[in-house]
C-alpha cells in the first residue's frame, strides 16, 4: 500500500455541504470522495501539461502540419464517418 500523508484544508461551507452530499449518496466517507477527487484533478493536470510538453517538443522537431493540412484531415473523416452513418441507414 502506498504512503499517506494528511494534511488540512480551508473549503467554503457550501463546497464541504455539496461533498457530503456525494459522499452520502455513494456511501463513502467525506474523506474519499475527498481522495478520489484529488487524484482525479492531479492525473487530468499531469495529462495535460505532458501533452503541451509533448506538443513542444513535436514542434522543435518539426514535426508539425500546416492549417490546410488539418483542415483537410478533419473534412477527409467527417466524410468517412458521414458515409458510415448513411451506409447503416440504408441496410
Amino acid at each position: 500500500m502506498a504512503k499517506s500523508t494528511t494534511f488540512s484544508v480551508r473549503l467554503p461551507e457550501e463546497l464541504r455541504d455539496e461533498i457530503a452530499k456525494i459522499a452520502q449518496k455513494e456511501n463513502r466517507s467525506l474523506a474519499y470522495v475527498i481522495k478520489e477527487a484529488v487524484e482525479e484533478y492531479a492525473s487530468e493536470k499531469i495529462a495535460y501539461y505532458n501533452a503541451i510538453e509533448e506538443g513542444l517538443k513535436d514542434f522543435e522537431d518539426g514535426n508539425i502540419i500546416t492549417q490546410e493540412e488539418w483542415d483537410i484531415m478533419v473534412s477527409e473523416r467527417i466524410n468517412r464517418l458521414r458515409q458510415k452513418t448513411e451506409e447503416k441507414k440504408i441496410a
